[in-house]
């Protein structure tokens, strides 16, 4: 904060995008979290270092608020600064239900 105050100037890198389209059918007791790491070896351990991730596609679509935060979640695994999935009604009716506890 100090060298923001010095100098009049923030340093500050802005990740690049990682797009991951997911389209498949995950099939019967196959969740987010069992995905993940499959994604993770295709794109290796640390191949999405400073990066933001954004998780597109059907299956992504279906998936609930839930399994979205986990897969956003868990892109640290892969080095990752963020995991983004696109807001959509699922995403307001869980805020909304939350604004009224």
């Amino acid at each position: 904060m100090a060298a923001v105050i010095a100098y009049g100037k923030a340093w500050l890198k802005v990740p690049t995008s990682y797009r991951i389209e997911v389209e498949r059918d995950l099939g019967a007791h196959i969740y987010s979290k069992d995905a993940f790491p499959y994604l993770c070896g295709r794109i290796t351990a640390d191949g999405a270092t400073y990066e933001s991730v954004e998780f597109l596609g059907s299956t992504v679509d279906a998936m609930g608020v839930e399994p979205r935060a986990v897969m956003s979640n868990m892109v640290i695994e892969a080095g990752g600064k963020c995991g983004l999935c696109a807001a959509d009604e699922k995403t307001c009716e869980f805020l909304c239900a939350l604004r009224e506890i």
